[in-house]
């Protein structure tokens, strides 16, 4: 019954949502998707970009693509993302059971993961996260299943289709490769062939649907990254990760932005019963330990610290198993698993109750309430004024409508909104050119300019305003309130002759 009622829930948060493309990644798993799908044509300047820049892998759009799913139809991906991540937290019930978590305390670790806020914030975007985590636990459950046992070869397959599915929905699941490999090994070495053919099978399908040749592959920007003092790149690198990674873990958790008071306590205590349980089950070198510890390293060298908070959140189910873990390792002591998930739910519980009352509570701007359950409203801890940073977003989706109406089909639109652009106005879009070249002058790549007033961190509200002055005009400005010529600017469309 409660899963069914998660399920609902999640179905019922995401319908609701009809706001994609201010997010990385959202709008162009429903343009590939669109790619993708048996069912429709995608041509057009926007899709040969597309095909060009792409470089997002391909196993979610295509899951997408098969449930009807395009920029035009969003309520099909809606569903199916709501599912997966149904479906993630189904699995991690059945792998917890399997790990030896008895079925009283398996179902309250489960819940928490399912009900903790930032999973419903991921449910409502249209992210791969809750595809990913089904499949890692999928093949976490499986090597459960196979332990101990002499499975057939075409088992062994199944296991390889399973991790070629994870690597082809985040790249960073070929930190489960070296986990399921020593499994295997450790076990039964001549399980290696099937698992690595089925993994083959998979890649080797998968590849057919890679896009984005001309844009550059993870491998590259992680070389370009670190080549030219790879010490100290490291350096800085590891001291931004490790900066973030307290709160980024404290707001997966608990939504908690700050730990002041008691709640610095509490939550030491959790970091040790987990790293307790992470150094015990990699002393044995579990599966789960080897995975996390690949990830781990991975994210932690991934030249973008800003997005700790979303590559911890994968991570989330084994978290708290190594918590069960650090406390629970003998029968006399059964009692202290269960605690620590009074506990997670009763830490969790504040935020869990605020984030519902956002839902039942309209948005006090009746233009602005189908915002209601995006992460811009249904997240209380967000700072500054809601209602002004609502009221940007849609003054940007009214700005995207104007470049679909102004800019020609085949000219490309520089922007900080690249996916907004890509989607809804269906032109090719690039960011800005950085400084050094926006002063030289005209010609640029691009003759079409779509600024807005809260653009990525570290640059300047409409930029790059100071440097098309002189050679652009402004063909459509959208301002908080269009009704109100009084209101502040929010995005502005301009063109180089």
């Amino acid at each position: 019954m409660i899963a069914t009622a998660t399920c609902c829930l999640y179905v019922l948060l995401a319908l609701r949502n009809p706001h994609v493309g201010f997010l990385a990644d959202d709008a162009l798993y429903l343009l590939m998707a669109e790619a993708y799908s048996p069912w429709r044509d995608a041509t057009g300047p926007v899709f040969d970009h597309l095909r060009r820049y792409s470089h997002l892998p391909p196993f979610y759009p295509l899951t997408l693509a098969l449930a009807g799913a395009g920029g035009e139809h969003l309520a099909p991906a809606r569903i199916a993302t709501a599912a997966f991540m149904a479906a993630a937290w189904l699995t991690c019930y059945a792998w917890l059971v399997a790990s030896g978590v008895r079925r009283a305390v398996a179902a309250l670790l489960t819940l928490f993961c399912a009900w903790t806020p930032v999973t419903l914030l991921y449910t409502v975007d249209l992210w791969s996260e809750g595809l990913y985590v089904a499949l890692v636990l999928g093949c976490l459950l499986y090597l459960r299943k196979l332990d101990g046992t002499s499975p057939r070869t075409l088992v062994l397959v199944g296991l390889g289709l399973l991790l070629g599915c994870v690597i082809g929905t985040r790249s960073i699941g070929v930190a489960l490769l070296p986990a399921v490999l020593f499994a295997m090994y450790r076990q039964r070495p001549r399980a290696l062939l099937p698992v690595l053919t089925g993994l083959l099978l998979v890649s080797a399908a998968l590849s057919l649907l890679d896009m984005g040749d001309e844009a550059p592959s993870y491998g590259a920007l992680m070389r370009e990254y670190y080549a030219a003092n790879p010490v100290d790149a490291l350096r800085r690198q590891l001291a931004a990760v490790a900066a973030r990674l307290p709160t980024a873990a404290l707001y997966d958790l608990f939504l908690w932005r700050e730990a002041a008071g008691w709640r610095w306590p509490v939550a030491g205590l959790l970091a040790l019963c987990t790293g307790v349980g992470f150094a015990r089950e990699l002393r044995r070198a579990s599966p789960v330990a080897l995975y996390t510890a690949a990830y781990l390293v991975i994210a932690s060298t991934w030249p973008f610290p800003e997005q700790t908070e979303r590559f911890l959140f994968p991570l989330l189910p084994c978290a708290v198993f190594f918590a069960w873990r650090g406390v629970e390792s003998g029968r006399g002591r059964q009692w202290a698993g269960g605690a620590v998930a009074l506990l997670l739910l009763a830490l969790a519980a504040p935020a869990v109750l605020a984030t519902l009352m956002r839902v039942v509570t309209p948005v006090p701007v009746a233009s602005l309430d189908s915002f209601r359950t995006t992460r811009y409203w249904l997240d209380p801890t967000r700072g500054g004024d809601a209602l002004a940073s609502l009221r940007s977003l849609a003054a940007q989706e009214r700005a995207a409508a104007d470049a679909a109406r102004l800019v020609p089909p085949s000219a490309c639109i520089y922007t900080v909104n690249v996916q907004q652009v890509l989607l809804k106005a269906r032109r090719p879009a690039f960011l800005p050119p950085r400084e050094a070249l926006m002063r030289r002058g005209p010609p640029w790549g691009c003759a079409w300019f779509l600024l807005v007033a809260s653009p990525r961190p570290g640059a300047a509200a409409f930029y790059p305003l100071p440097y098309l002055k002189a050679h652009a005009r402004a063909l459509a400005v959208r301002r908080l309130d269009d009704a109100d010529p009084r209101s502040a600017a929010a995005a502005l469309l301009m063109r180089v002759p």
